[in-house]
């Protein structure tokens, strides 16, 4: 392979988190002696050929999109995707890069395309100059920053999943059913990814019809299934924990707090402005996150920020791409489960020297180890391996 001297870089679309995702990544291949150009937004095949043509790179990084979706790209530019949301569609979709890389580690599992030369996980960085150590004074015991989805619509529960001359049976019906067995399963099972997920939906269905149908599911549906029900009942859960504490809390984020009567009181808006995010960070004495199954953008901005942080237990948490495999209980964060939230949380509200070490310990692994400078790094090393 031919020295890298210039990278493309597109994120999917022009908003405050990949517009600073892009200017993070920008600046960290830039350290590294590469020139950098690209933008937020996906450019269409023409305009993409001859941005290529004009600036041709070298590489072409771009995230939620796949070489397959740019079929006239020419074949010396090496195309690494990063797929960090599959919008409703299956992890096989992504195909013809050189680099295929996951934000979820699991979605690998089921990952058997053929053209991708090297397939591996990606998590997230941390910008150590936008979220840096500097303490402030606490202004409430928790506060965690997050999307929130609305509560399902009437039109939306009144969808049809399946008819025939005896059942008619929509989402709604199944709903509560598919929530709890899903939940169930994000709580049990290592290694649940989006097909798992789609097919314990999929079974409640089954099971209630009494034979099992394979038929064609719209995007959108398959991306509530397979998505939004995991999102929305852990969030839910997690949240609670904090609720049953009386603890005092902020929520701020995108979506739709305000819709939901046991958040809207406590909720503060959405937050852009990186420092503004910073200060939500060390003004908590306790930051929140209810766990994925890899590590969250949100995460590593925390604890480069210095900030305490609460993570929910998964089952995935000492696998490969796991909370473990990145960080240390209780020397750089907190795991936390329902069981023990309530202890872990007078224990630490009560010992300010515990927070306080804790995350001075995670912003300095953070500068070590996990900086957009050492994913740069990867997507490097792995691109000399080609």
């Amino acid at each position: 392979m031919r020295a890298i001297r210039k990278i493309a870089i597109f994120m999917p679309r022009p908003n405050p988190f990949y517009t600073s995702l892009f200017f993070y990544l920008k600046s960290a291949f830039e350290e590294l002696g590469l020139e950098v150009c690209g933008g937020v937004g996906f450019l269409t095949d023409e305009t993409l050929l001859e941005f290529c043509r004009r600036f041709q790179p070298d590489i072409l990084f771009e995230m939620n999109r796949a070489r397959r979706e740019i079929p006239e790209l020419p074949k010396e530019i090496r195309h690494v995707s990063w797929v960090v949301d599959t919008n409703g569609r299956e992890v096989n979709y992504f195909t013809g890069s050189e680099l295929q890389y996951f934000f979820f580690w699991n979605w690998r599992k089921d990952y058997n395309a053929p053209e991708a030369k090297i397939v591996d996980w990606l998590p997230p960085g941390a910008c150590p100059h936008t979220y840096h150590n500097q303490p402030a004074e606490s202004l409430s015991d928790f506060s965690f920053i997050g999307h929130m989805s609305a509560p399902w619509t009437e039109q939306e529960r009144q969808r049809t999943l399946w008819k025939d001359t005896q059942h008619t049976i929509t989402l709604g019906d199944l709903l509560p059913e598919i929530s709890t067995k899903i939940l169930h399963a994000a709580n049990t099972v290592a290694g649940l990814n989006n097909e798992d997920i789609l097919e314990i939906a999929l079974n409640v269905l089954w099971e209630r019809i009494g034979t099992r149908q394979e038929f064609p599911l719209e995007t959108a549906l398959r991306y509530d299934l397979e998505s939004r029900v995991i999102r929305m009942v852990r969030r839910q859960s997690a949240l609670e924990l904090i609720q049953n504490t009386g603890a005092t809390v902020r929520y701020y984020g995108t979506g739709h707090w305000e819709k939901w009567p046991e958040y809207k009181n406590a909720y503060h808006g959405p937050i852009f402005d990186p420092e503004q995010v910073r200060k939500v960070y060390v003004q908590s004495r306790i930051n929140y996150h209810e766990g994925v199954t890899g590590i969250h953008f949100r995460t590593l901005d925390c604890l480069s920020s210095g900030g305490f942080m609460f993570i929910l237990e998964t089952p995935d948490d000492s696998g490969y791409g796991g909370t473990h495999a990145l960080f240390t209980n209780k020397e750089h964060y907190v795991a936390v489960n329902p069981d023990n939230f309530q202890q872990m949380t007078q224990h630490y509200l009560n010992n300010e020297s515990a927070r306080k070490a804790i995350g001075a310990n995670a912003a300095q692994l953070i500068r070590e180890k996990h900086t957009w400078r050492h994913r740069a790094e990867k997507i490097l090393s792995d691109l000399s391996r080609l």
